[in-house]
């Protein structure tokens, strides 16, 4: 008989892992399952799903909230739970509204205004030599004279 253990998630591809104990031995075995969401499935496709897996023989122990609410946080971390994952080009006008406020509100929390102790003007700052390649100004050529001397424009 196989006994559930956990349940756990992954976005890419879109997989639930079963960790669960069987046979004899009851020896800890990890099975993956492919599950066909995306970010844009509704709740009767997610209802859907979870009736496909609760018919398997590995997720006959489990209960329904345990699989749906395990597709939810699936579909979640396909949107793009966090704000910095986000494609806001292609979300909806509501959903880039609440991004947009919940960004104002962060903006607002560290923002250092002229009435601020630890505003400074003029602040200016030295981030030291990059460490990562910046390949994105490869094409300069150095045998090529520039538009301007730098002496002209101080």
């Amino acid at each position: 008989m196989i006994r559930p253990h956990s349940l756990a998630v992954k976005t890419q591809p879109p997989v639930i892992s079963l960790l669960y104990r069987y046979g004899k031995d009851e020896k800890l075995r990890l099975h993956h399952f492919d599950v066909n969401i995306t970010s844009k499935s509704s709740g009767s496709d997610l209802d859907a799903e979870a009736s496909k897996l609760l018919r398997s023989e590995y997720f006959k122990n489990l209960k329904t909230r345990q699989v749906l609410r395990m597709l939810r946080k699936l579909k979640e971390g396909m949107e793009g739970g966090d704000k910095e994952e986000k494609n806001l080009n292609t979300v909806s006008e509501s959903e880039l509204r609440k991004a947009k406020e919940a960004m104002n509100v962060d903006f607002e929390k560290n923002k250092v205004g002229s009435d601020h102790p630890d505003f400074e003007y003029d602040k200016q700052v030295d981030f030291g030599p990059a460490e990562d390649d910046n390949d994105w100004d490869d094409d300069h050529d150095p045998n090529m004279e520039d538009d301007f001397d730098d002496d002209d424009h101080d």
